[in-house]
Order: C-alpha cells, then sequence, then structure tokens
C-alpha cells in the first residue's frame, strides 16, 4: 500500500482502472492493515490484498473477482455474498469468517484456513481447496461441485444438502461431519476417512470409495449404487435400507455393520462376509440344542414367524416343496442384523413375537450359522400354526 495515499483515494484510482480510465491504478494493498476495516460492497477486481491484515473486516458484498488474497488474514470477516470468483485465498486465513452465499467458484483456497468458517449456500463449483483445513465448518447447501478437496480436512464439518457430485475428496478428513442428504454421486473419495461421518440420506451413487474408512458411520438410506466400495472399512456402519445395488465391495469389512433392509442386489460381494464362496464355522451339536433347535440328520429343525419382520417387501413363508433362498447371505458372526433367512426354536419366538403366527421349518446343518441369532441359506417350511395354535400373551 502507497503510504502517501489514502484508503479512499486508492479505492477511486482502482475504479477508474477497472473501467479502463485514464490514471486509474490498480490497487497494492499488500501486507495493508485493515483491520476491522469497513468495505462492504467495495470493488476491488484484481486488486493486490496479499498478506493484508483483514480480520473483522466488512467486506459483505465486495466484488473481488480475481483479486490477489494469498497468505491474508481474514479471520472474522464479513464475507456473506462477496464475489471472489477466481480469486487467489491460497495460505489466507479465514477462520470464523462469514462466507455465506459468496461466490467463490474456481477460486484458489489451497492450504486456506477455514476453521469454524460460515459457508452455507455458498458457490464453490470447482474451487481448488486442496489441504484446506475446513474442520468445523458450516458448509450447509453449499455448491462444490467438481471442487478439489484433495487431503482437506472437514472433520465435524456440516455438509448436509451440500452438492459435492465429481467432487475430488480424496484423503480427506471428513470423520464426524455431517452430509446427510449431502450429493456425492461420482465423488472421489478414495482413501478419506470418514469415520463417524453421518450420511443418512446421502447420494453416493457411483461415488469412488476404496480405501475409504466408514467405521461407525451412519449411512442408513443413503443411494451408495453402483458406489466403488473396495477394500473400504464398514465396521459397525450403519447402513439399513441403504440402497448397495450394483456396488463394488470387493475386499470390504462389514464386520458387526447393521445390513437391515439394505439392497444389494448385483452387489460385487467377493472376498467380503457376504462372498457365497465364504466357509460357515462348525457348529457343536451342544450349541444347536441349547438353542432349542432339533439335529435329525445333515437337518436342523425348528420355527420361525410366517412373515419377515424386519425386511421390506415382507416375506410369506408357506409350506412347499422347494426351499426358500436368502438372496445374499452373511458369514459374519459379530452382528445379527445381517443378511440370511432366521431360524429360532418355537419357545423363544412366542416370546418374542407373541400371538404372531408360526411356521415349522429345517435347514442343513452345514447352511446354518449362530451369530446371536440363527440364520441359514436355505430354509424348507414344513407346517403352520393354526389360528388356534397361536399363543396369545
Amino acid at each position: 500500500m502507497n503510504p502517501e495515499l489514502d484508503l479512499k483515494t486508492i479505492l477511486d484510482l482502482h475504479g477508474k482502472w477497472c473501467r479502463g480510465e485514464a490514471g486509474g491504478v490498480c490497487a497494492d494493498l499488500t501486507g495493508s492493515n485493515l483491520i476491522g476495516a469497513n468495505l462492504g460492497d467495495a470493488k476491488l477486481r484484481g486488486a493486490d490484498l496479499s498478506d493484508a491484515k483483514l480480520s473483522g473486516a466488512d467486506l459483505s458484498g465486495a466484488y473481488l473477482r480475481g483479486a490477489n488474497l494469498r497468505g491474508a488474514d481474514l479471520s472474522d470477516a464479513k464475507l456473506s455474498g462477496a464475489y471472489l470468483s477466481g480469486a487467489d485465498l491460497s495460505g489466507a486465513y479465514l477462520s470464523d469468517a462469514n462466507l455465506s452465499g459468496a461466490n467463490l467458484s474456481g477460486a484458489d483456497l489451497s492450504g486456506a484456513y477455514l476453521t469454524g468458517a460460515n459457508l452455507t449456500d455458498a458457490d464453490l463449483i470447482g474451487a481448488n481447496l486442496t489441504g484446506a483445513d475446513l474442520s468445523g465448518a458450516k458448509l450447509r447447501g453449499a455448491y462444490l461441485t467438481g471442487a478439489n478437496l484433495t487431503d482437506a480436512y472437514l472433520s465435524g464439518a456440516d455438509l448436509s444438502g451440500a452438492y459435492l457430485s465429481d467432487a475430488n475428496l480424496s484423503g480427506a478428513d471428513l470423520s464426524g461431519a455431517y452430509l446427510s442428504g449431502a450429493y456425492l454421486t461420482g465423488a472421489n473419495l478414495t482413501d478419506a476417512d470418514l469415520r463417524g461421518a453421518k450420511l443418512t440420506g446421502a447420494n453416493l451413487g457411483d461415488a469412488k470409495l476404496s480405501g475409504a474408512n466408514l467405521t461407525d458411520a451412519d449411512l442408513s438410506g443413503a443411494d451408495l449404487s453402483g458406489a466403488y466400495l473396495s477394500d473400504a472399512n464398514l465396521s459397525g456402519a450403519d447402513l439399513i435400507g441403504a440402497n448397495l445395488g450394483d456396488a463394488k465391495l470387493s475386499g470390504a469389512n462389514l464386520t458387526d455393520a447393521d445390513l437391515s433392509g439394505a439392497n444389494l442386489t448385483g452387489a460385487y460381494l467377493i472376498g467380503t462376509c457376504l462372498d457365497p464362496d465364504a466357509p460357515l464355522p462348525s457348529l457343536t451339536d451342544a450349541e444347536i440344542l441349547a438353542a432349542g433347535l432339533e439335529i435329525h440328520g445333515e437337518y436342523v429343525y425348528g420355527w420361525r414367524t410366517a412373515d419377515s419382520q424386519h425386511i421390506s417387501p415382507k416375506t410369506q413363508y408357506e409350506p412347499r416343496a422347494e426351499p426358500y433362498v436368502a438372496p445374499v447371505f452373511s458369514v459374519d458372526t459379530s452382528t445379527a442384523c445381517h443378511p440370511g433367512i432366521f431360524i429360532a426354536s418355537r419357545a423363544w419366538l412366542e416370546k418374542e413375537y407373541p400371538g404372531i403366527p408360526l411356521v415349522q421349518c429345517h435347514c442343513l446343518r452345514s447352511e446354518l450359522l449362530h451369530a446371536n441369532k440363527w440364520r441359514c441359506k436355505r430354509l424348507w417350511v414344513d407346517k403352520e400354526t393354526t389360528k388356534e395354535e397361536v399363543v396369545h400373551e
């Protein structure tokens, strides 16, 4: 900043420069002390504000397209509605800044510090946020389509309803982030850290999640159709009602994940606990008999409810010659919330489901697994209870 010129003069000369008028000079505010300055609606297109001290400044509605703000301190600054398309904010300090509704499309925010910043409804389409720190930032409804967030820190950030289609989030830290209802179709989340992230109802169709850590993530009702999840860690994840149709899950860890009502039609399951060729652990006579089931040669006899209780659409089990076959079967013994056809003792069922019609059934011992509850690959139904036999409590 020229010490012989005051800020108003610099802005006036810059305005002339922007309009192509004689005597105009592009504003050079490099390293200037503008703490708490009022620059609302200022026209600073292409201005040099690198390393400027703008903490607490009011730049709401300012026009800063293509401006150089590299390394500037904009912490706690007011930038709501500001136009920063194509601006250079690399390494800038924007902690707790208000950028709600700002236009940052194509801006360079690589290595910027945006912890706790408010970017609600901001336009960040095509922006470069490589290695940026956005932990705890508010990005609800923000537009990040095609943005580069490689190795960015987004731990605890709120991205609910954000638009992240085709964004690059490879290696990003999204642990504990809120992504409910976010649009992540085609996004690259390879090796991303999503531990404990909330992704309820998120759209992750065709997203790349190979090697991602989704331990204890909430993906209930999420659309993961066609997603690439090879070698991903989904242990303890909530996948209730999730759509995993045609997803590539080879080598994924699904230990203790809740797959109740999940759609796995056409999913590639080689090398997972859902692999059709995965071996089942052997069972002792004592284990089977202790559960109130009966052993007759190679078969185990028991009971189940006539209608499935926890999946939709419901299956109605009736006596027939052909067995009922589980579309997908899990060999994971750590959870009862994995696919298979459930079987139990009559006594246990009458206690847990009083008044519900039951059917007597049997399965092959070699296709039976114990995981808190008992489930099998194939089930033959032998007889059903009559109305008079149903126990009411």
